[in-house]
């Protein structure tokens, strides 16, 4: 109003900026939102957090059964884990972060023999990374 002298509160401002408590970038002062909000995308991250476990116990206990690569499924594009034995062959294969070897031979319910295999790993991220690695497993039952 041009002609008040004084506030009396009724005064409106529009205040832009992310209005979404759950954003980075949120403004506690602003009333709307001008489609600024950032968010934290875990899969935006350089290397994407890979875990690779070394050994498992395929007894049928009930504990450390089956072995699984712990990381965010959702940050890959592509997936290849090859589970190879002493001779070279492969026996088993993954085609997704959330499979898991539950120590059978592919294609067989049979579980294999105590021992090391050798696991092969290439993986593409989201953020264009690429996840290569060879490592060792071990068996216990």
């Amino acid at each position: 109003d041009p002609l008040a002298n004084m506030d009396d509160g009724s005064c409106q401002y529009d205040v832009l900026g992310c209005t979404d408590p759950n954003a980075l970038n949120f403004s506690p002062f602003a009333n709307i939102d001008d489609g600024s909000c950032l968010y934290y995308d875990p899969c935006d991250e350089q290397d994407i957090p890979v875990y690779v476990p070394n050994v498992f116990t395929p007894n049928g206990d009930g504990i450390n059964d089956v072995w699984q690569i712990v990381t965010n499924s959702d940050c890959w594009l592509s997936w290849d884990v090859k589970i190879f034995n002493r001779w070279g062959n492969m026996i088993y294969e993954m085609n997704s972060p959330d499979q898991v070897w539950d120590g059978t031979v592919i294609g067989s319910d049979r579980i294999v023999s105590d021992g090391v295999y050798v696991c092969r790993i290439i993986a593409r991220g989201k953020n264009a990374r690429v996840f290569e690695t060879t490592t060792d497993i071990t068996v216990f039952k």
